[in-house]
């Protein structure tokens, strides 16, 4: 199929950079599981309980992060939104501009090949890019158990892991089809610059809506 040929030829391409950025990101999570300590997190949770409501509001009114399931829940989404869902957003709205000003996307189309065939199959690269790449994070998060003595398999709840790791495919998802749709129809500053402001804007939203008044807070829901 035309489609797959052409996110196969697009891998093989990047293999290299995927690779290793998808490496650093594995072997990242891993070590920042090992800095897990049941003690101290869950007497930093306590000491958080005693802040003023306006402070707890900046981080979304709630902390738990005295396990190890809850405190992979809340660092897996914030260190996603500053690593993953950047390069995603950058690559995404940056791939097709790029081939249309460097006229590499003339070559491709003129082979028995439909636009919108074309537009799928550089979408699907990135796909199986973040499957690939969120993948490798799981499987880092999920030997660090057995690897760190800190941490107990036992008490691991891993229903609520895996559950964690399919709401961040939606969530890079979503990114990953925002820098894509406005590389089709935009140039690529344009298309960086517009994938980079909705970026930041859902992450305001996702950290300070409880800053909004009680009837706006279900905006929270937009930075999913």
């Amino acid at each position: 199929m035309k489609i797959l040929q052409l996110a196969k030829k697009d891998l093989n391409l990047n293999k290299i950079g995927i690779l290793i950025f998808s490496g650093l990101i594995a072997v990242f999570f891993f070590w920042f599981a090992s800095i897990y300590d049941p003690d101290l997190f869950a007497d930093l949770e306590e000491f958080y309980q005693n802040f003023p409501d306006a402070i707890k509001s900046l981080i979304g009114g709630s902390l738990s992060i005295g396990d190890y399931t809850s405190f992979m829940n809340v660092y897996l989404f914030s260190f996603a939104w500053m690593w993953m869902g950047l390069y995603f957003v950058l690559k995404a709205s940056q791939d097709i501009p790029t081939e249309i000003e460097e006229k590499t996307i003339e070559i491709t189309l003129s082979k028995p090949m439909r636009r919108w065939e074309f537009v799928l199959g550089k979408f699907l690269k990135h796909f199986l890019v973040l499957l690939f790449i969120v993948g490798l994070v799981m499987l880092g998060v999920y030997l660090a158990p057995f690897v760190f003595p800190k941490i107990n398999p036992i008490e691991v709840n891993y229903l609520i892991l895996t559950i964690a790791f399919v709401l961040l495919i939606i969530h890079l998802l979503s990114l990953l089809m925002t820098g894509f749709v406005f590389s089709v129809f935009f140039n690529r500053k344009r298309a960086l610059a517009l994938s980079f402001g909705a970026l930041i804007f859902f992450y305001a939203i996702g950290q300070f809506y409880g800053l909004f008044p009680e009837f706006m807070q279900g905006i929270k829901y937009l930075s999913m």
